[in-house]
């Protein structure tokens, strides 16, 4: 079992298995099922379970099972979270640190939001702002074939949301997109 004790540790351990990878299984967005394929896992849509199911590891193969139903951007992400647990993490944060890293990598993302104007970091409210006049979450989210909700945590994760401490926000079910959310639908 691997132990990490840091986010930026995941994320460093990420970018060298990235290096490792053939070129085209480098690009952005990253093809999920093929790195997964390429690491040796198989991967299974399978239909008509519960929609509280969205992906499993399955260790006596080593396939990964997702929610066909699911929208795609949340199958990209079961994937590489399943992928992380049959490499050997463990802990929550950890293999979503690990999905984040694969697929949002964060010097990809600076390269983006650095070349705005202006440049983030920004308020919950300024992002929100943003997303109504120029759609930047929905841009950067469909660049990494992610949905907003983990883009916009992996944008907090990173420094690029002011008033929350980088690598706090979760990948999922957090309040920070919560609260994005309400200024969103309350911004003209």
């Amino acid at each position: 079992m691997i132990r990490l004790d840091d986010r930026w540790e995941i994320h460093d351990m990420v970018e060298a298995i990235v290096a490792t990878l053939p070129p085209a299984l480098r690009r952005i967005p990253r093809p999920v099922v093929a790195i997964a394929n390429a690491c040796g896992f198989e991967v299974h849509p399978i239909a008509g379970v519960s929609p509280g199911f969205q992906g499993i590891y399955v260790g006596v193969r080593p396939w990964i099972l997702v929610r066909a139903a699911d929208p795609v951007h949340v199958q990209r992400l079961t994937i590489i979270h399943e992928l992380a647990h049959g490499w050997g993490l463990k802990l929550e944060w950890e293999v979503n640190a690990f999905a984040e890293a694969l697929l949002m990598p964060r010097d990809a993302v600076a390269a983006i939001v650095r070349a705005w104007a202006p440049a983030p970091p920004w308020t919950v409210a300024e992002w929100a702002r943003q997303e109504r006049a120029r759609r930047r979450l929905t841009q950067l989210a469909r660049r990494f074939g992610v949905g907003r909700h983990a883009m916009f945590s992996a944008l907090a994760n990173y420094g690029w949301v002011t008033g929350v401490a980088p690598g706090t926000a979760r990948l999922a079910g957090d309040a920070l997109f919560e609260q994005y959310l309400h200024v969103w639908r309350a911004t003209p």
